[in-house]
């Protein structure tokens, strides 16, 4: 995306070193949590998944009330003062403390929720967790706002390779479903070292809780629009965990962690990114609906080849990931790709939402998809865990037109904005599933590596084929390729996305 605007080119420089600074960082990360994915699939049995799962719901819920909303709330703020800061500070520093309590006080409430023992003392030790994250959120805050991604990233790599370290070393052990909360509390504790080291800011002015008025209201618009959006993407979790046992959680958790890996190392960090460069251009500027087209575009390549091999080649996928003890999981991962699918086309709603200052109908939105949401999984309940998995998938494909649409409105960004942004990643992603599935039908009877291999290998020229053959898909590859370690730098008009 290029710009005649002087005034927002330097913005939109630096813009285009975040992302690509957080590509290199999140393929690092992505690559030490596919390995823990792998290895620990191997040494933790699909119970202790299970376990940890039912334990990382009541964390997950928790995490989302760390600092009320302001901390996002903070980052769009066109200006802050020292006294806002200050008492930012404070407010996190409490909230993690209360937060470590309330997580202790559940444990046993947790454990006959879903009738299992174990999960009581489990959640008992990820509280400190939420102590070391009350710590460390408002420095990271303060880098995210200065648009100071490069460091931010580098503390979050070194963060997730030490402590994926920690976690294949206790699974090792014996650890169990301990083997990752020993990856939460390693790399929470090395991102409040280095986040503090980093963002040089140390509180000097007295608190004020009244100079918090100002964004107060964004930030509870937020933290309840992050709690039904937790409900939205747990109740899946919080459903299956109650229904049909941990043994079953577990077969649907890996699936699903897998398949939240784009999320976790490319679709949210990419949308923080976007949502503090928008909030710097402001709504007025000709530049925010380019760049969120771009975005939304670079996103979409960037995840949707993941959804199409787990949706053509689940048994395969299971098979290479999580190895044989886990062949009832195949089922339920094709269902969950193509739910992943639309999460990853619809994750720059957030971003646009907030920048535009509009998240009222953002928490609105989320309360109407959590309903629909319920009703999918109670339709799905009769055919067992498939059919939860079925439909989740299929109430948030009908969703997908209606919120992309809703959350856009009164914002620069049209519906029109996201179809031309999908086109080529979709007809990407149509040519690979095509390819793919020829290549399986052409190697049926050979060993599930060859007719993996064979599967891919299909896909890939299938797609290839494409891209070159439609010019509007070699273009937008290119900027793709720009964003990424091995593109040369400072080359004319390719500095940004």
């Amino acid at each position: 995306m290029t710009s005649d605007d002087g005034a927002s080119a330097p913005l939109l420089d630096q813009a285009a070193h975040g992302y690509r600074a957080t590509l290199i960082s999140q393929g690092i990360r992505l690559s030490c949590k596919a390995a823990s994915v792998v290895v620990l699939a191997r040494l933790v049995s699909p119970s202790e998944h299970g376990v940890f799962a039912m334990a990382a719901s009541l964390f997950m819920l928790l995490v989302l009330f760390r600092d009320l909303g302001l901390g996002a709330a903070a980052v769009q703020a066109p200006t802050l003062s020292e006294e806002q800061c200050s008492t930012l500070w404070r407010v996190h520093a409490v909230v993690g403390v209360a937060l470590a309590a309330l997580a202790v006080a559940l444990a046993p409430v947790l454990a006959a929720f879903y009738h299992e023992p174990r999960v009581a003392g489990l959640i008992t030790t990820m509280s400190a967790g939420l102590l070391i994250i009350g710590g460390n959120a408002w420095p990271r805050v303060l880098l995210t706002r200065q648009l100071r991604f490069a460091e931010l990233n580098r503390v979050e790599t070194i963060a997730a390779v030490v402590g994926t370290v920690a976690a294949i070393v206790a699974g090792g052990l014996g650890a169990g479903a301990y083997a990752f909360v020993a990856f939460l509390l390693v790399s929470e504790v090395i991102s409040l070292v280095e986040a503090w080291r980093l963002c040089g800011w140390r509180p000097t002015a007295p608190v004020r809780w009244a100079s918090l008025r100002e964004i107060w209201r964004t930030g509870v618009n937020l933290t309840g629009y992050n709690v039904v959006q937790y409900f939205q993407q747990q109740l899946d979790t919080l459903l299956m965990g109650r229904w049909f046992g941990a043994g079953a959680l577990g077969l649907y958790n890996r699936p699903a962690q897998l398949l939240a890996l784009p999320v976790q190392h490319g679709t949210a960090p990419l949308t923080q990114v976007l949502l503090a460069t928008l909030s710097r251009l402001g709504p007025d500027s000709p530049e925010f609906a380019r760049h969120v087209r771009s975005t939304a575009n670079l996103i979409a390549h960037l995840t949707l080849p993941l959804a199409v091999v787990c949706i053509s080649l689940p048994h395969e996928t299971v098979q290479l990931i999580l190895g044989a003890a886990w062949p009832e999981a195949a089922p339920l991962l094709r269902w969950l790709a193509v739910n992943a699918a639309i999460s990853y086309l619809s994750a720059t709603i957030y971003g646009v939402s907030v920048a535009a200052g509009q998240t009222r109908r953002l928490a609105l939105l989320s309360l109407v998809v959590l309903a629909a949401t319920g009703l999918g999984l109670w339709a799905g309940k009769t055919s067992g865990p498939a059919g939860l998995a079925a439909g989740l998938a299929v109430t948030n494909f009908a969703l997908l037109g209606p919120r992309l649409w809703w959350a856009t409105r009164g914002t620069p960004v049209r519906l029109g904005d996201f179809l031309g942004s999908f086109a080529g990643p979709l007809g990407l992603a149509a040519a690979l599933a095509a390819g793919m599935l020829t290549g399986h039908a052409l190697t049926t009877g050979c060993q599930w590596f060859v007719r993996f291999g064979a599967s891919v290998l299909s896909g890939g020229l299938t797609g290839f084929a494409l891209v070159a053959a439609w010019p509007r898909l070699r273009a937008e590859w290119r900027l793709v390729a720009q964003l990424l370690p091995w593109w040369p730098r400072g080359r004319p008009g390719n500095s940004r996305p």
